[in-house]
């Protein structure tokens, strides 16, 4: 696809918002996109903290709980939706996995479900793409030992923070 004079509508938690950046409005990946590939815009929505699930306890930041499937109803309606996330799911976020089979938003698996159809139903026109998370670290959290917390795929009943 080429993308010159195009729109792109960014979805994502910290890397997406550019938390860490300097000069973030800049230099992040959204920005650099619209320049190299000269699009016409490139609409952020990228709030640092955010989940693609519900959370159901609150978080110590109100923003953090604006979940990816409650904010895809404001998008601006682009050639392409980018939706980059879940590294909160797993980190922090307290929905458990659930099943493949799941429908809402309170378990991972089923805020992917709810908010692939609910961005080809408000969307039809645009273009819908995900990326999965880059590799993190985090204390307690590496490729090599992952969560223990049952919720999310472990062995162990205790949320893991």
């Amino acid at each position: 696809m080429n993308f010159k004079n195009k729109t792109i509508s960014f979805v994502g938690d910290s890397i997406t918002f550019g938390q860490g950046l300097k000069n973030y409005e800049v230099d992040r990946f959204s920005s650099i996109i619209e320049r190299e590939c000269q699009l016409e815009k490139a609409y952020n929505y990228g709030i640092s903290g955010t989940r693609i699930a519900y959370q159901s306890r609150p978080s110590e930041r109100a923003s953090y709980d604006l979940y990816f499937c409650g904010r895809v109803f404001s998008l601006y309606p682009a050639d392409l939706i980018f939706v980059y996330g879940g590294v909160n799911d797993y980190f922090h976020g307290d929905a458990p996995l659930g099943q493949p089979t799941d429908k809402t938003p309170e378990t991972f698996y089923g805020a992917l479900e709810y908010l692939i159809n609910t961005l080809k139903n408000n969307y039809p026109n645009s273009r819908i793409a995900f990326a999965t998370p880059a590799h993190c670290y985090r204390q307690e959290y590496t490729d090599s030992q992952p969560s223990n917390d049952k919720r999310k795929g472990g062995t162990d009943n205790r949320h893991p923070l």
